[in-house]
């Protein structure tokens, strides 16, 4: 079933006209008709069964019950990601959406193969925005991931939580399944295609990182992030 967010709440038994970039994609890219049910995800977090109906350009979505997820035992992931190639960041923010993380936050690290332009900065965020939210409707998400304006290791201690991990490649004894306890929620550095410099790796494990391995094998890094995520899911959610 398809899901639009829309930037409103939702009431039960009330008609909404829908975003025009959403009632384009129903018209031209879906092709609906009237009585196509999809899904709503409000403002709020709320979702909702609703029925179309089309008036020449415009689409209006008929809101049945009105529900909200229970998110009590979902793990909080923060997930902070060096800075990898374009097509590479695309595909990992998609599959970290869908794998349910909490918060994206871009890592700027000495092995960057690409540097962050901030000039770019707006056009750029508005696009991964954009991935994020097709991806959350495509996984039936309630809530978008927060995405961070990237950062560097100076700001790195703004973005701990209960647990907080550094994925290293050079690390053999201790893997992050087993060094998970039970919380809230979760924060792990992986590095970017050029790997994590033992300067950087120091400097996380001061600021309160531990340094884990994620299994047997290297990664590609944009695997890495989302291996750990399902790892910490596997072990800490129910």
């Amino acid at each position: 079933m398809q899901q639009f967010f829309v930037n409103q709440r939702l009431v039960s038994d009330e008609t909404l006209c829908l975003p025009i970039e959403v009632a384009r994609q129903c018209r031209l890219v879906l092709r609906y008709a009237d009585g196509q049910i999809v899904r709503l995800v409000g403002i709020d977090g709320t979702y909702a069964l609703a029925s179309l109906s089309f008036k020449e350009q415009l689409v209006f979505a008929h809101v049945q019950e009105v529900m909200l997820q229970d998110l009590n035992h979902q793990i909080q992931i923060t997930l902070i990601q060096g800075l990898i190639r374009k097509e590479r960041w695309e595909y990992f923010l998609q599959k970290a959406t869908e794998v349910g993380v909490y918060r994206i936050v871009p890592l700027i690290l000495e092995r960057n193969v690409v540097k962050w332009d901030r000039e770019d900065s707006t056009t750029k965020m508005t696009r991964y925005r954009k991935i994020i939210q097709e991806a959350a409707e495509q996984s039936l998400r309630t809530q978008l991931p927060i995405l961070e304006e990237p950062i560097t290791l100076k700001e790195l201690e703004n973005y701990r939580s209960d647990l907080n991990f550094i994925a290293y490649e050079l690390e053999s004894s201790t893997a992050l399944k087993s060094a998970l306890d039970p919380c809230s929620s979760v924060s792990i550095v992986i590095g970017s295609e050029g790997g994590i410099s033992p300067f950087e790796h120091q400097k996380c494990r001061e600021l309160g990182f531990k340094s884990v391995h994620l299994g047997p094998r290297i990664l590609r890094t944009e695997t890495a992030g989302l291996v750990a995520c399902t790892i910490i899911q596997t072990v800490l959610e129910p």
